[in-house]
């Protein structure tokens, strides 16, 4: 059984977890003004402060912030200031017996994705994958609203939609690269991330599945690379469904496959459907995606199955 997190209510308190690249206060400060608008207070790390060179202090000081948000029963959510890199490196420090008796929201994306996982397979907790605070505060400076709104009306259950909306002014499109039926829990985030853990007891369990894969700044021979990896190893075998969600400057200019010829190559011979320019990413505009619940993916449709979502067990 999954642990399905009770969601923001007005005055809930929301701790900020720094995992990876170090903290920027400035910045940080801002957007604790933009939620205390919407009523939420935001309550700061012990490793606010702390650089160990491209890391927010060392692995036992991330550690200990990220596990100690989830023991403080003031907290309800728990928020990832950024991605960056150095996630992994605490999942061997974490008692993951203890979070799953302390369940609570989690949002975070990229690098993030790397706990994503190990909250899923190891404490039974759904997380968001969604905008992280420093994404938040971007889309404040470039005046753009989707990403916010969508990510407050999920974490308070709000969303009522019997389907995912995409932006209106998406810079990318939607399309089927194959055409087909699946309803499936859904997993995934960062393709580099996914492909990092393989190998280890983090190994992402795709079995049963829809999985959803993005990435950014990777040209077109390393996604093929990493695709190919996943592909080696069975790790498309016995998926339902997969969303190719967006591959932010991903494309090349030189003489190369592009990415869509890359898709076709490496996912040839496998029956599931397939959906490429899913709102989720390194993009302005993106969705707040419960990991762990089910999905319908239809016709380039992605509709969250809130019925089989009630079922599972509310934290």
């Amino acid at each position: 059984m999954l642990y399905k997190p009770a969601p923001l209510k007005k005055g809930s308190k929301i701790g900020i977890v720094a995992p990876a690249k170090p903290v920027d206060i400035e910045l940080l400060d801002q957007v604790k003004g933009y939620m205390e608008e919407s009523s939420y207070e935001l309550v700061y790390p012990g490793n606010v402060k702390a650089s160990y060179g491209y890391l927010a202090g060392t692995d036992a000081q991330r550690a200990e912030g990220f596990e100690s948000l989830f023991c403080d029963d003031t907290i309800d959510a728990i928020w990832c200031f950024a991605g960056g890199y150095g996630s992994m490196r605490i999942l061997d420090k974490l008692d993951f017996e203890k979070i799953k008796q302390n369940p609570k929201i989690f949002i975070g994306m990229s690098d993030i994705t790397a706990l994503h996982i190990a909250l899923l397979q190891e404490a039974s907790l759904i997380t968001y994958l969604g905008p992280t605070v420093s994404v938040i505060h971007r889309n404040r400076v470039e005046k753009s609203s989707y990403t916010e709104n969508y990510f407050l009306e999920t974490l308070r259950g709000e969303d009522e939609e019997t389907t995912y909306l995409y932006p209106t002014e998406a810079p990318y499109h939607t399309k089927i690269l194959r055409k087909g039926i699946a309803e499936a829990p859904i997993v995934g985030g960062n393709l580099a991330m996914i492909t990092s853990l393989m190998g280890t007891k983090w190994q992402l369990d795709t079995r049963g599945k829809i999985l959803l894969l993005e990435d950014v700044n990777e040209p077109p021979y390393k996604v093929d690379r990493m695709l190919t990896q996943l592909k080696l190893s069975g790790m498309f075998d016995h998926v339902k469904g997969l969303i190719l969600a967006t591959f932010y400057r991903c494309e090349s200019e030189k003489q190369t496959l592009s990415l869509e010829q890359v898709f076709n190559d490496v996912l040839s011979g496998y029956d599931f459907p397939v959906l490429y320019g899913f709102p989720s990413g390194h993009i302005k505009d993106m969705l707040t995606i419960p990991l762990g619940s089910f999905v319908r993916m239809e016709e380039g449709v992605v509709t969250p199955l809130k019925k089989r979502n009630h079922q599972l067990l509310e934290a």
